[in-house]
């Protein structure tokens, strides 16, 4: 693809790098050779001056030679940190310039100074420095005024160059900054990002589409007609839908009104139609974000969540190294499931709750970012979810249906693939259960014009054999490193593949799993994952060095008992996700404060030989008394048998 023409603003950009670059170099040689001559002659104001005067320019070349590497706001930084300093240099060399130089100083320093310098070169020329006073008529009384006049219009004239010109440039590179974050910590790395950057956005990458109707809710559709309709059975329009959306938001429908209609929709249902009108209208409730700018395909990922899944954190970078956009907003952990945000947050400094122009940023040159959702996408289901939460209606398909769609449907996302886990550490506990809520997902999904695909996977057991948030994060970077457990990548790489089918990246799924394993092998998904990482404001350093995660006092190994003979039968998902909550490790409610450095390693799987002593899992604890209650959680979680079990597979159903 030939380049794109550049824009005139463009332009006058790169010829102000170039003139960066010079002044760059001139302040260095220059302001160099005027620092030697300061230091021989002992003038150490004139030599620091000099100095700083360097520094700067050297500071300008770094921030040049940053962008050339595509370090765009860093190097922006530095261009803005070089300005600063030189007008800080320039404008207190020229303030001390005016206040020392009065009349006092001249007649008593400055002049003799300057008869002292100039009279061995004056008397080379055969004339004094009284005779080249005479020449032009002036005494050393009327040569203060003229030299004063002099100093005040030199010094002035640098003091007002370095407000205007170096302040105007420093106030320029800070504009140019703005919807750029910093790679703080990026180390060398493989080439990435050969595709053209995308035409410029609109102002926002969110925009409020209108929520308005024909129909006048306030006088056609009252809170206690809709609920009256609902219990008695009836079928609710798409207008009286909206009106619930609406006034659960403006505070027409009351708490209790709301929560009236949701228990009537707990026992009666929603049609498929109702279903889908129920989403649409909750991602209206607030703003959605465009991503229509952005080239490429954007596919997102959801779990219905489980023990130990920490696919996001390896399918995210995986998928964009593999030509996707991925746009992932996730969730926090609540009660036994951990949360993709918390885990996130295990990283020092990592954050996600980003601005739009650093999402944009994040999907332009990376190809993922991974964020939290804002108080302005889908305010209708924060709402809801909290009356749901208190109410005992969350285990309603419908309502379920529709709170995981609304979101993801205003993320502005091309596609989307789809993790329904059943078992005993999954919210839905039958594979009938799994299925059902993936089919209506899938049905909304396509009437709301997306590609959707859900994949039916077992969590009866943990995924993996980590589970908390530090020891996720590292069995997580073990993956991208071609060390993970079979599990694991085996869920990953079946979700992926879907993502980059739907994407248009792969047409089969071996296609797509060969594009994955060169993706790993390579070490380019690994620095994916660094580069979102320090985009984002965490530390990449923790994939090199797993010391500098939140780690936990105490470590322990649990043994098998010495009546433990065959093999594992049974690793209850739901009571280790109790254990790691017993440790500190998960919420009662969204409040709590989670302990990330707790939690569970080399966990055993299912079918695999044990005997008396056999490690069964390697327990991260910083209280005593929350480790004992834990490990007594865990060894009732794990059960053996003499005879191997059948172990049925992890992925179980495709629903398209």
């Amino acid at each position: 693809m030939p380049p794109a023409t550049p824009t005139p603003a463009e332009k006058t950009f790169s010829r102000i790098l170039k003139l960066s670059g010079l002044n760059g170099w001139s302040a260095i040689i220059i302001a160099g050779l005027a620092s030697i001559l300061a230091f021989f002659m002992g003038d150490l104001v004139g030599l620091s001056v000099g100095v700083l005067i360097v520094v700067s320019g050297y500071m300008e070349l770094h921030g040049r030679r940053l962008l050339k590497k595509k370090r765009d706001a860093w190097g922006m930084r530095w261009l803005v940190r070089a300005e600063l300093l030189l007008l800080t240099v320039l404008a207190v060399y020229a303030v001390r310039g005016l206040v020392s130089f009065n009349a006092d100083y001249l007649r008593d320093q400055a002049i003799p100074d300057a008869r002292a310098t100039l009279q061995p070169l004056l008397e080379v020329l055969g004339v004094s420095f009284d005779d080249l006073l005479k020449s032009f008529s002036l005494t050393e009384d009327n040569l203060i005024p003229l030299v004063r006049l002099v100093t005040i219009g030199l010094y002035g004239t640098v003091l007002l160059v370095a407000v205007l010109y170096q302040g105007g440039m420093a106030l320029y590179y800070r504009r140019k900054t703005e919807g750029m974050i910093e790679f703080l910590y990026v180390k060398a790395a493989p080439q990435r990002w050969e595709r053209p950057m995308p035409p410029p956005p609109p102002p926002s990458i969110y925009k409020l589409r209108p929520t308005k109707s024909p129909f006048n809710y306030d006088s056609a559709f009252s809170p206690q007609s809709i609920i009256t309709k609902k219990r008695d059975g009836g079928a609710l329009s798409r207008e009286e839908i909206d009106s619930f959306a609406q006034g659960v938001c403006n505070g027409r429908f009351a708490d209790y009104q709301a929560t009236a209609l949701l228990m009537a929709i707990y026992w009666r249902g929603l049609s498929s139609q109702e279903t889908a009108w129920l989403t649409d209208a909750m991602m209206r409730s607030g703003e959605i974000m465009d991503l229509s700018f952005i080239r490429g395909a954007k596919v997102d990922k959801h779990s219905t969540g489980g023990v130990g899944d920490k696919v996001s954190l390896i399918l995210a970078p995986l998928a964009a190294t593999c030509g996707l956009k991925v746009p992932m907003m996730s969730g926090r952990g609540l009660g036994h499931t951990g949360g993709t945000l918390d885990k996130l947050e295990a990283i020092p400094g990592f954050r996600v709750m980003l601005s739009p122009p650093e999402i944009r940023f994040m999907l332009e040159r990376i190809g993922c970012a991974m964020l939290g959702q804002t108080d302005k996408i889908v305010p209708a289901d924060k709402k809801l979810y909290a009356l749901r939460d208190v109410t005992g209606t969350v285990d309603c398909i419908p309502l379920i249906c529709s709170s995981i769609m609304s979101k993801k449907l205003a993320e502005g996302i091309d596609a989307l693939v789809l993790d329904v886990k059943f078992g005993r550490g999954a919210f839905m506990k039958s594979k009938a259960q799994a299925i059902e809520l993936a089919r209506a997902m899938v049905d909304i999904g396509k009437a709301s014009g997306k590609s959707v695909r859900a994949l039916i996977t077992g969590m009866d057991q943990p995924l993996g054999r980590a589970a908390g948030h530090t020891t996720e994060v590292i069995e997580a970077i073990e993956c991208l490193k071609g060390r993970g457990p079979a599990d694991l990548m085996e869920v990953t790489y079946a979700l992926t593949a879907h993502m980059l089918i739907l994407g248009g990246v792969a047409k089969t799924e071996s296609e797509a799993r060969q594009k994955m394993n060169e993706a790993i092998s390579s070490g380019l998904a690994l620095a994916r994952f660094r580069d979102m990482c320090a985009a984002q404001g965490g530390n990449p350093e923790v994939i090199d060095d797993y010391t500098r995660l939140p780690t936990a006092r105490q470590i322990i190994e649990i043994t098998a008992p010495a009546n433990a003979v065959g093999f594992i039968s049974e690793v209850d998902a739901l009571k280790c996700g109790e254990a790691i909550m017993e440790l500190g490790g998960g919420r009662t409610v969204v409040t709590d404060k989670v302990d990330f450095a707790v939690g569970l390693s080399n966990l055993v799987k299912i079918g695999e030989p044990v005997a008396p002593g056999t490690r069964l899992c390697t327990l991260h604890f910083n209280d005593e008394a929350r480790g004992a209650r834990a490990e007594a959680i865990l060894r009732d979680a794990i059960k053996f048998s003499a005879t191997a079990p059948t172990l049925e597979p992890l992925v179980q159903d495709l629903i398209q």
